[in-house]
């Protein structure tokens, strides 16, 4: 019996600037008053930083869990360890889902190494905070030119938005704040 590649998984969430990506906020708002280096900074656990705010979140923000031990927010060290081999796309379309903890030897550990680590083949995430409004839009849109074609592979999908958005004649579609903060991450 052969699997079935899943078409897609999509996740949509927020993150908590001073909580989910405390370090980085802090480096930034150090930084304005004055030059230093973030080695004191850095965590020995960086996965830890960056993570998907989900059914609550409210909750867990208060420091109360869920009935089932939850506290509303999938880190990325949790994210690591999903099975999503087969998944052809994973969609981060919140907010800031491209950032992560630098490291000049590794990369970046963020939700996109997570979710390359659990098998997804691509991935499309943010590079800045979006407009809620305007990221529904784009993400109808996109779906709607992937799923119009089965063989269609996402970058195609995402240019062919991308150049819509920008030919719309709409002064907010086509001002790249709205449609370049999406970035898509191949792979496999």
């Amino acid at each position: 019996m052969t699997e079935t590649p899943s078409r897609f998984a999509c996740t949509h969430g927020a993150f908590h600037e001073t909580i989910i990506h405390y370090r980085v906020f802090f480096a930034r708002l150090e930084s304005r008053s004055r030059q230093f280096t973030r080695n004191a900074e850095r965590t020995e656990r960086p996965l830890t930083l960056a993570g998907l705010a989900l059914a609550g979140v409210n909750q867990g923000m208060t420091g109360s869990l869920s009935p089932a031990g939850e506290d509303g927010i999938l880190y990325a060290l949790e994210a690591q360890d999903l099975n999503l081999e087969g998944t052809e796309l994973v969609t981060l379309s919140a907010c800031d889902t491209g950032k992560g903890e630098v490291d000049y030897s590794e990369g970046v550990y963020g939700l996109v190494r997570a979710f390359r680590i659990a098998g997804a083949r691509n991935l499309l995430m943010t590079l800045w905070p979006l407009n809620d409004r305007l990221a529904a839009d784009f993400m109808k849109d996109f779906y709607a030119n992937w799923f119009s074609d089965a063989n269609r592979h996402p970058a195609d999908a995402l240019q062919e938005t991308r150049l819509a958005w920008i030919r719309s004649g709409d002064p907010r579609r086509s001002d790249p704040r709205y449609w370049a903060p999406y970035v898509l991450i191949e792979g496999r």
